[in-house]
């Protein structure tokens, strides 16, 4: 058996190391905000050097892609779960996608996190960049739902494409916008669930 020489990382621990990181600047992007966040602080957060920072994002700017792109991955993952997926009917199935992301967004950890993206995205146009690249993957997600509703009958005459980006409008973008810029109906679990209720109803109804 070949014996690994100490203090040689192996591949999965430098790719683990690398998550902690991009995890650590995250909560530390959150707590301190982006401009002032240190190098620093981030490698005490993540348990490692600056020197183990810097040899992996050589500066702040790379670091926030990376958070974002591992933050829109773990996201969607939670969305598109076994259970919405695999819901008893396919309008069932993007019904549960609606609803999980719309209560995502009125979520303040994704509020919070959507406001330091923002508010970066003219200094570092790669974070807008990376933004749109994963609105782009959620819709397509989004589209694949709707299509199996189609073969259902549900959506019929519609292009699955423009209903996504519509219930991307309705359950995703309004409501993280008005949410971000302090609307109190996305702060009120009873106003939450009311405007998700009756804006679904005029999704069944076109849907039929």
């Amino acid at each position: 058996m070949r014996v690994r020489k100490a203090g040689r990382p192996t591949a999965e621990e430098t790719e683990q190391l690398r998550e902690t990181i991009v995890r650590s600047a995250l909560t530390v992007f959150r707590r301190e905000g982006f401009p002032a966040s240190t190098f620093e602080q981030i490698a005490n957060e993540a348990g490692t050097t600056r020197r183990s920072v810097y040899a992996r994002f050589p500066n702040k700017s790379e670091l926030l892609v990376a958070a974002i792109e591992l933050f829109g991955a773990e996201h969607r993952q939670s969305l598109f779960t076994a259970a919405v997926v695999l819901a008893q009917t396919p309008l069932d199935a993007v019904r549960n996608a609606c609803r999980a992301t719309f209560e995502s967004v009125c979520d303040e950890d994704f509020v919070s996190f959507f406001r330091l993206v923002i508010a970066e995205t003219a200094r570092n146009p790669a974070a807008g960049e990376v933004l749109v690249r994963l609105n782009d993957i959620y819709a397509r997600e989004l589209e694949i739902l709707v299509g199996r509703a189609q073969r259902e009958g549900q959506f019929l005459g519609q292009d699955p494409a423009h209903t996504a980006t519509a219930l991307i409008g309705v359950f995703l973008s309004n409501p993280l916008n008005r949410r971000a810029f302090g609307d109190p109906q996305f702060k009120d679990k009873a106003r939450q669930e009311k405007y998700f209720e009756s804006l679904w109803a005029l999704v069944a109804h076109a849907a039929k």
